[in-house]
């Protein structure tokens, strides 16, 4: 029944020019690991508009994402993101893992598991990575070891690891280092789309970073700060598509919109 979950990628190759690195040859190693953990991140927007715009709950079938994704150039949110993330790193010869995060975002009670990462192992050494985060995160693996990179670290607490966010000051997420298997995610992506109060389910949320800057835009209001370029203003319903094309990369002619 969940066979579909765990099928490979079907062309890297295409993955790749999806976000940016057509002649890119891919090597196991931290530097390939970098830069496509980059590429998605300014590529590839986080976003909700078919849980928001037609009240459905993500598909998670590797191919169902790959068309998404890749093919219709949408963007997407953690569990689908990271889920295609991790399904290109098992295709190109990574050994990874993926685990249940807690969104924490400066709280500090424990939040219900809401997120998925990456854990990545390279030379015996462990690496966090995330590219569905929807926010600030780093730009490429967090090492294990506690380093600082990107304005972030990883440390120890307890039974969790924190992703540590040294310019804020506080902890952006917490997970424990535990496998798990991708028919894990299905209960949180369904109760996440479907809960009556989700903001995903009842706000409209988009953001991507930039080399130079980021981008989002929450129901109507777009903010983007892009090298010398600064907006913020409130777009009318119309405007929303040509927004979505411009600054996040989708293809507005498959979603669904919504009054908003």
């Amino acid at each position: 029944m969940y066979e579909e979950l765990y099928e490979p990628m079907r062309d890297e190759k295409a993955y790749l020019k999806r976000i940016g690195l057509e002649n890119f040859a891919v090597k196991a190693d931290l530097t390939s690991l970098d830069k496509v953990i980059y590429a998605h991140l300014t590529h590839v927007a986080f976003e909700n508009l078919d849980t928001w715009g037609r009240g459905v709950a993500p598909d998670l079938r590797i191919n169902y994402l790959f068309d998404k994704i890749v093919k219709n150039h949408r963007g997407g949110w953690c569990f689908e993101l990271n889920s295609l993330f991790y399904a290109f790193l098992k295709k190109v010869g990574y050994e990874c893992y993926m685990v249940i995060s807690h969104v924490m975002n400066g709280e500090t009670e424990l939040r219900p598991p809401a997120h998925c990462s990456v854990i990545v192992t390279l030379d015996g050494r462990k690496y966090f990575c995330d590219v569905g985060f929807g926010g600030n995160v780093p730009f490429g693996a967090m090492d294990f070891d506690g380093s600082s990179r990107f304005g972030f670290c990883l440390r120890k607490n307890g039974d969790f690891t924190e992703l540590y966010n040294e310019n804020l000051g506080c902890v952006a997420l917490q997970f424990r280092d535990a496998p798990v298997s991708a028919v894990d995610f299905v209960p949180l992506n369904y109760y996440i789309s479907q809960l009556s109060t989700s903001p995903f389910r009842n706000d409209l949320r988009v953001n991507i970073r930039y080399e130079n800057g980021s981008a989002s835009l929450v129901n109507r209001e777009f903010k983007c700060r892009r090298g010398d370029e600064k907006i913020e203003k409130i777009v009318d319903a119309d405007e929303i598509p040509n927004i979505l094309r411009e600054y996040f990369f989708i293809n507005p002619e498959t979603v669904a919109f919504k009054e908003v």
